[in-house]
């Protein structure tokens, strides 16, 4: 006998459950957790107030699910940028250096969906209200295996190095973000004095020198 096959919810149950996730993204962005109230979510989703419990089970277990589906989407497409770079046989430290950064940046700069998630992960950051290290999980997701290629095209290179020099372009990422969400003007850094591409070709280089600098003699997080 075939097992009895679970039942897809009904479409406007899901569509109730999607509009939830789409008012509390937007409204923990604008506002922050604390400030963001279910009936306030419940409200924008045009949804009973007592759905938020039904789907979620709660406003905690809301926002992270907020969090795991827009972080899982960003895990999806980085890791499809390093595996992309990893099965091309043309791949170069370069070539690999900037699909990473142009996958970690492009949902920030997003001209339509970038403010908001630059201002969700900024708040989280500022006022942790997640009970479990979710963002953490997330990027270990596709660290090792990004770490894998970078040693793989930079002979000598160690594993604590290439973790070390994917910390430091998380670091001019955002520096990049921030930088992009000043001015309403497109493809510029103001603070930077140079375009927003003009910055991710000057993080790339710099990240390649330092990672060749790092495999060319012993590295340790301590430095000398």
């Amino acid at each position: 006998m075939e097992p009895l096959q679970q039942p897809h919810p009904p479409l406007e149950t899901r569509e109730t459950r999607d509009r939830l996730l789409e008012e509390a993204e937007r409204l923990f962005a604008e506002r922050g957790f604390e400030a963001t109230s279910v009936r306030d979510i419940t409200a924008a989703a045009g949804a009973n107030l007592a759905a938020v419990n039904y789907h979620f089970g709660g406003k905690d277990k809301l926002y992270r699910e907020v969090f795991r589906r827009r972080l899982t989407a960003v895990k999806e497409q980085r890791l499809a940028a390093v595996r992309a770079a990893a099965g091309s046989p043309a791949s170069t430290l370069e070539s690999t250096v900037r699909s990473f950064t142009e996958a970690v940046l492009a949902p920030f700069v997003d001209v339509r969906e970038g403010v908001r998630v630059t201002q969700l992960v900024v708040r989280e950051f500022a006022d942790p209200h997640l009970a479990d290290p979710l963002c953490a999980e997330s990027f270990a997701g596709y660290e090792g295996e990004l770490c894998a290629l970078l040693r793989r095209t930079v002979p000598g290179l160690s594993e604590e190095a290439a973790r070390m020099g994917l910390l430091w372009l998380y670091g001019v990422t955002w520096q990049i973000v921030f930088e992009v969400k000043k001015t309403p003007a497109l493809n510029a850094c103001p603070g930077l004095g140079c375009s927003y591409q003009q910055a991710v070709d000057h993080a790339v280089r710099f990240t390649c020198a330092g990672l060749r600098a790092a495999a060319g003699k012993e590295f340790s997080w301590q430095g000398e």
